[in-house]
């Protein structure tokens, strides 16, 4: 029986339409988790900002000039700042239970590969009616918790935005007017824009980036080297020293990490890693859902002929499936979104 037909058949029939429909919505949240928490946090660093100044102010003596309740907003900003972190603690927390949903899929479809030639439909139903339960689970309790963020925001955004607040934020203090928590509830069209870097940020960011050299458009496997080169760009590289400042210290420090990986980790186990590929691909670079990212993994997982490190060196699903065209016509020599080059031993040239 072939194992790809065969779950994807049991997930239509495990799942409803209306199930299908809800789970794709519930992708659409965790996309934007780490956008609305870094709004969250940009909540808290004004609500902070502004009982540093007033209570500043306090200690020099300086006279409150204005026409406000100094114990009141005192005792309103601190109500804020305990839910923003009620917020991020939720919101986190929706994250994990989100990434724990994906990595049940996965372990799902190592028992379907190790179990491919004698597979048990009451094992796999089993893992799978659970993956339905805790989608379940998740669901309402994601809609409640929606509830409870959306009203908290209302009164935080309402306490930032009063004039007494605003007059001791920093002038280039800003928020992301592209991200807000309807969006969790909210199908989304077209892609999100990138969030602004204030100025420090843009130092750290050039000083690091002066050793940037040019795009690398070549795929290399290299039998000699037992190592994996993948093609990126400057502004690929340059977006992971934006969004991770910390975590990197140059740009050869991203390459390094998030381009070159041992040969081992594509051949060892090469249907998983067809499947992890594929559904990277679709799930964290193009976005799409779950569902979307887990049905084409389970079609590409045992196609022999697919070697997965061309996969992880596609940046959109518009260039897997060109590939996918080439060499469904035995043309892969007529591939041209990245050249691909195989450096074989001495032995096996």
């Amino acid at each position: 029986m072939n194992a790809t037909i065969y779950n994807s058949t049991f997930l239509n029939s495990l799942f409803t339409a209306e199930e299908f429909k809800f789970i794709k919505g519930i992708d659409s949240d965790s996309q934007k988790y780490e956008k609305i928490l870094k709004k969250e946090i940009k909540y808290r660093d004004a609500i902070v900002t502004f009982i540093n100044a007033i209570r500043g102010k306090m200690i020099r003596g300086e006279e409150f000039e204005e026409n406000e309740n100094l114990a009141e907003l005192l005792k309103t900003s601190q109500e804020c700042f305990d839910m923003v972190n009620s917020n991020v603690k939720q919101i986190q927390s929706n994250k994990e239970t989100s990434d724990k949903i994906n990595n049940q899929i996965v372990e799902l479809l190592i028992n379907v590969e190790s179990e491919e030639d004698n597979l048990s439909a009451s094992k796999f139903y089993d893992q799978a009616s659970n993956l339905k339960e805790q989608i379940s689970n998740f669901t309402e309790n994601l809609n409640n918790s929606k509830l409870v963020i959306e009203a908290n925001d209302i009164l935080i955004e309402n306490f930032i935005n009063r004039e007494v607040v605003k007059k001791y934020l920093p002038s280039n203090f800003y928020f992301d007017e592209e991200t807000s928590i309807e969006e969790i509830a909210e199908s989304h069209n077209g892609q999100d824009k990138s969030e602004e870097i204030n100025t420090v940020t843009e130092s750290i960011i050039v000083a690091k980036s002066e050793d940037i050299k040019e795009d690398n458009d070549t795929l290399l496997v290299s039998e000699k080297e037992r190592m994996v080169y993948l093609p990126y760009s400057k502004d690929e590289v340059l977006e992971y020293m934006v969004q991770y400042p910390n975590q990197y210290s140059s740009f050869w420090d991203v390459v390094k990490k998030e381009f070159i990986f041992p040969i081992e980790f594509y051949i060892k186990h090469p249907a998983l890693a067809r499947f992890r590929e594929t559904y990277a691909l679709i799930r964290d670079r193009e976005s799409k859902t779950i569902i979307d990212a887990f049905k084409l993994a389970m079609d590409t997982m045992f196609q022999h002929d697919l070697n997965p490190a061309i996969i992880a060196a596609c940046k959109s699903q518009r260039q897997f499936e060109n590939y996918l065209d080439c060499l469904e016509k035995k043309k892969v020599e007529d591939f041209s979104d990245f050249k691909i080059k195989f450096e074989v031993t001495p032995l096996k040239a």
